[in-house]
């Protein structure tokens, strides 16, 4: 949370605004709210995001992380060099996926971190590892969405249904 202040008429109005509420429409959450980034911060090892597609693309060896309940589910994971759509497509996937899985768009969010193919990604349901390609969650699997989802992330369709 961060405090918010204003004046109106010369009073200073204060007021506590959470994170989510001061992005509305912005689903790529800060860096500091990231489970991986405390876990890293406990662990004392680096950490290291961006906060669009863009920036991500500029470096090396980063991935998208489409989660959701706070990263308690881990929805997607993909090299963000895979990744032909643009930032709104992404944020279209995550809300899709997030009501067919956790349905609480409050706990999605969309993280672009340094995570080279390989990489551990830490979270509930089991978490997962960056692959070569699109991962996503099997109980999303089991919808039948591979497909749409990775011509999403192709840039060939603007969303999975």
């Amino acid at each position: 949370m961060h405090w918010a202040i204003a004046e109106r008429d010369d009073e200073v109005l204060e007021s506590v605004v959470s994170s989510a509420d001061a992005r509305r429409g912005c689903r790529h959450a800060p860096s500091h709210e990231s489970l991986r980034r405390m876990i890293a911060d406990g662990h004392g090892v680096e950490y290291e995001a961006v906060e669009s597609l863009i920036e991500a693309q500029a470096r090396t060896d980063f991935a998208v992380v489409v989660q959701g309940d706070n990263g308690g589910s881990i929805y997607l994971t993909c090299p963000v060099a895979l990744i032909r759509c643009d930032d709104g497509a992404v944020n279209v996937l995550l809300d899709t996926l997030d009501a067919r899985y956790w349905n609480d768009r409050d706990m999605a969010r969309i993280f672009y971190e340094r995570l080279p193919i390989g990489s551990a990604v830490p979270g509930g349901t089991g978490g997962r590892r960056v692959t070569e390609g699109v991962w996503h969650h099997p109980r999303l699997e089991e919808q039948g969405v591979r497909p749409a989802i990775e011509a999403v992330i192709a840039g060939e369709r603007d969303r999975i249904d």
